[in-house]
């Protein structure tokens, strides 16, 4: 039994019966449950939980199961333990009694507080007052970062059985204070193929040329390359094709409130034909 109220059922899949198009787009971060067990380890309002989330991506997306797609969205919040993390990036420093056989890893994000189980939200605000029990490692590993890895796996599994290959599309959102490059300036899309590896070229040359269509200015990898789903799932010699797409929040909401604004109605159409795109082109089998 799930040890948080409210999340017996962690991951929501929406989808038609019968899948029509190889693709599957998820929403790793919006998930917006804040258990008790979870809000009793902080001391941290509202306003700055919230501000780890990808606010009201899972909502922009929502037309999905209309394309014969599938949409798998966390219901949990990323600052509760972020799947698009390893599993082993944990910080040892944040346990009161981490186990000594357990392997962790070390890199610049766990070092930062931003590994799979985040110890800091905004600029550096810690989001525990101390050390936490290793528990809920492995409480949040086992109930809420594997039926949604799990969900992922079986739906690309599932998908590229029918149709021979499958499209995975990673939707996030991104801090208007974060959408900068340094050759284009402000940007409002940030596509994410790990360099070329995750996906073949002419799904992220769609997507991009899709975006700019409909107004938007577009860049590739930075400053978002994406993270672990599209590094981990990615396997284009394997015909499994994943992307990232990065918004920028100040697009279709308030940052500070996270209320959406007159811009979302407006961004949620412009998805709703650049998904379609992506379906069309998922179809085309002769390309993957």
């Amino acid at each position: 039994m799930c040890p948080w109220d409210g999340l017996d059922n962690p991951v929501s899949i929406y989808a038609a019966h019968e899948p029509t198009v190889p693709a599957i787009f998820a929403s790793p971060h919006s998930g917006r449950h804040y258990p008790k067990r979870f809000c009793a380890l902080t001391d941290l309002d509202d306003d700055c939980l919230r501000s780890a989330e990808d606010a009201w991506v899972d909502q922009l997306f929502d037309f999905i199961p209309k394309t014969g797609a599938r949409l798998i969205c966390a219901r949990f919040p990323r600052i509760m333990i972020d799947v698009n993390r390893h599993a082993l990036d944990l910080d040892a420093r944040m346990y009161k009694d981490p186990v000594k056989t357990w392997r962790f890893r070390h890199n610049a994000r766990i070092s930062a507080g931003i590994g799979l189980i985040p110890s800091v939200v905004r600029t550096h605000l810690p989001i525990y007052a101390g050390k936490i029990p290793f528990c809920e490692a492995r409480d949040r590993l086992h109930y809420l970062y594997t039926p949604y890895h799990q969900a992922l796996r079986t739906s690309i599994d599932a998908v590229k059985a029918r149709f021979g290959h499958a499209l995975l599309i990673d939707c996030h959102s991104m801090p208007s204070s974060c959408a900068h490059t340094a050759e284009k300036g402000r940007v409002d899309i940030v596509l994410g193929d790990r360099h070329g590896r995750a996906c073949a070229p002419v799904l992220i040359d769609t997507v991009q040329t899709a975006f700019e269509k409909a107004g938007y200015k577009v860049a590739r990898n930075t400053p978002y390359a994406g993270g672990y789903t599209t590094a981990h799932y990615g396997r284009p010699e394997e015909a499994v094709h994943a992307l990232q797409i990065e918004i920028a929040r100040d697009l279709y909401m308030d940052e500070q409130s996270l209320i959406p604004h007159e811009g979302f109605t407006t961004l949620h159409t412009h998805l709703h034909r650049i998904s379609k795109a992506i379906c069309q082109l998922a179809n085309v089998k002769t390309i993957f």
